[in-house]
């Protein structure tokens, strides 16, 4: 559910992202399902869209 509600909005940095400074972020990053550790790490709140999100309940399922 964590993941879930971290994605509404926003997505974790790519290894490509020039703001990415460690390397590991990037490895963590490819990972849809990230520990509430890794996503302290690299949630970013600047990073949030400005745009409204649309619930997916199929996203959901899979995280869950």
């Amino acid at each position: 559910m964590i993941n879930a509600l971290a994605l509404l909005g926003w997505n974790p940095p790519h290894q490509e992202d020039p703001h990415v400074v460690n390397k590991q972020i990037g490895a963590i990053a490819k990972h849809d399902v990230m520990d509430m550790r890794d996503l302290v790490e690299t949630f970013d709140i600047y990073k949030i869209g400005k745009a409204p999100v649309k619930y997916d309940s199929a996203k959901l399922g899979y995280l869950n």
